[in-house]
């Protein structure tokens, strides 16, 4: 087994462990600072009065004292630690546009998919950086010249 594979079975198992004991609830994952994991409670009862349904949030165990201003809004709560949460982002094994109930959302500001490009598409991207239209080179552009 290759590492990128052992790497999606570990998030894969990870994912199912999120799931866990929350299949009726909305999951969302906040690996963030403090301020961020505090706004999505804080938010979490307006959330549960439009949507209805249970909320999980999954958060850093350092966050975890938190929890208790906004126990009457969040009926779940799990701990991972942050780079777990994050990399079901990266390495793409959580689907972003799929939001239901029980499927976690990552609500991690700086997602970016790490998947490999294949070589034909950055051959693609080289080219296109060296070969810009007329209407992109302009006084007013950072690349004119």
């Amino acid at each position: 087994m290759d590492d990128l594979s052992a790497i999606q079975e570990r998030l894969t198992a990870f994912t199912a462990a999120i799931i866990s004991g929350c299949e009726d609830c909305w999951i969302f994952m906040v690996p963030s600072s403090l301020g961020e994991v505090s706004a999505v409670c804080a938010l979490s009862a307006a959330f549960k009065e439009r949507y209805g349904g249970r909320i999980c949030i999954v958060a850093d165990q350092s966050r975890a004292d938190l929890f208790q201003l906004f126990g009457g809004s969040i009926d779940v709560m799990k701990f991972a630690d942050m780079a777990s949460m994050r990399a079901l982002s990266s390495y793409g094994a959580l689907d972003p546009l799929k939001f239901e109930i029980g499927y976690p959302q990552n609500v991690w500001v700086n997602q970016k998919p790490m998947r490999p490009i294949p070589q034909a598409a950055r051959t693609l991207c080289s080219r296109a950086r060296t070969r810009r239209p007329a209407w992109v080179r302009g006084p007013w552009s950072w690349n004119a010249g």
